[in-house]
């Protein structure tokens, strides 16, 4: 069975970054590389701010959408961290 994690980021410079991915370590490393496709140029380093662990892909996308559609990082932190998944 396939783990993947929904995670919250925060740059340098404050702003927040929102995802999924089944590795966890090497996103982030490709985020602080400023991996292909990725906006946050102006971006110097992100910090895991929150994740949580889900067991299918799917509940992750979806609860990546869900996150976003708050349009606010913060009420996304507190769900994730409030939230059992």
């Amino acid at each position: 069975m396939n783990k993947y994690y929904v995670y919250i980021l925060q740059s340098d410079k404050g702003r927040h970054y929102i995802g999924y991915t089944s590795n966890l370590d090497q996103r982030l490393s490709q985020h602080n590389r400023k991996h292909k496709g990725f906006t946050g140029k102006e971006e110097n380093g992100w910090e895991l701010v929150c994740f949580v662990e889900v067991n299918e892909k799917m509940k992750a996308i979806e609860l990546e959408k869900k996150l976003k559609s708050f349009k606010n990082s913060a009420k996304a932190i507190i769900y994730l961290r409030e939230h059992k998944f």
